[in-house]
C-alpha cells in the first residue's frame, strides 16, 4: 500500500564505482520529503545525483538497492544547486533504511533522519505498523488504532522522531494522532485493504499554524 507520489532513484548511479559485477551484499533506501516549506531538491549521493525527477514536498522514492557503506548525502537546490543540506550516514549489508528529509521552524538548511526499516513479523498475514512525526511546529504526539487502545503505535513522539514498528493483524481500521499532553485529536487517517507481511510508516508532516503565505497545513501519508 502506497499513498502519495513517488519518483525513482537512478539505482544504477549509485554504485561506488567497484569493477565487481557482483557485489557482495547489498541494501535498500528510500527517501521522504517531508519540508513543509516546498523546496524542490535533488539528491546527491557520493558526488552523484541520484533523483531522475525532482524531489518535492511529500513525495516518496521507493527503494533502491545499493552497495553498503558510507554514503555522503547532499540536498540541493533544483532551481540554484545551492546545497539545502550534507549528511554523511553508513550503510550495512542487509538492511532496509528510510532518509526522511524536513526543516526546523525559522532556519534556511534542511536537516534529515535516518532509520533502520528492520522488523520481524512473528503472525503470517500481519502487519509492521510504525509512526514518524515530521511536523515543525507539533508537540509530542500519541498515535493508537482506534479499538486498541492499549496497544499504542507510539507514544510522546517529537518531530523528528520516528517510532519502532509495532505488529497488528491486517484490517480496516481508523488510527488517531492525538496530543499526548492533552488528548486532543490532531488528525485521523483510515487504513484499507492493509496488505499482510508489509511494512507501514504513518508520517505526519505540514504545520499545526503555517508561517504567512505557506499552506502546507498538517496532513497524513502513509508508506510501504
Amino acid at each position: 500500500m502506497l499513498m502519495g507520489s513517488m519518483i525513482v532513484l537512478m539505482s544504477g548511479c549509485l554504485k561506488d564505482g567497484s569493477t565487481n559485477q557482483v557485489p557482495v551484499a547489498q541494501t535498500s533506501v528510500s527517501f521522504y520529503d517531508a519540508d513543509p516549506d516546498g523546496n524542490t531538491l535533488g539528491i546527491i549521493m557520493n558526488g552523484t545525483q541520484i533523483n531522475s525527477v525532482a524531489f518535492q514536498y511529500k513525495t516518496y522514492t521507493g527503494y533502491a538497492t545499493i552497495e553498503p557503506g558510507v554514503k555522503t548525502l547532499k540536498f540541493t537546490s533544483v532551481s540554484t544547486t545551492n546545497s539545502l543540506h550534507d549528511t554523511t550516514y553508513t550503510l550495512a549489508a542487509f538492511k532496509a533504511y528510510s532518509v526522511f528529509v524536513s526543516k526546523r521552524p525559522n532556519t534556511a538548511t534542511l536537516t534529515s533522519v535516518l532509520t533502520d526499516n528492520s522488523g520481524v513479523i512473528s503472525t503470517t498475514g500481519n502487519t509492521l505498523i510504525r509512526f514518524a512525526n515530521m511536523s515543525p511546529d507539533s508537540p509530542a504526539l500519541d498515535i493508537k488504532i482506534v479499538g486498541q487502545e492499549t496497544k499504542p503505535i507510539a507514544v510522546g513522539l517529537r518531530y523528528l522522531q520516528v517510532g519502532n514498528y509495532v505488529e497488528f493483524a491486517s484490517s480496516d481500521d481508523t488510527v488517531e494522532i492525538r496530543r499526548s499532553s492533552d488528548g486532543h485529536l490532531v488528525q485521523s487517517i483510515a487504513l484499507t485493504s492493509l496488505t499482510g507481511g508489509t511494512f507501514q510508516t504513518i508520517i505526519l508532516s505540514g504545520y499545526n499554524v503555517p508561517p504567512p503565505g505557506n499552506l502546507n497545513s498538517l496532513s497524513i501519508k502513509v508508506v510501504r
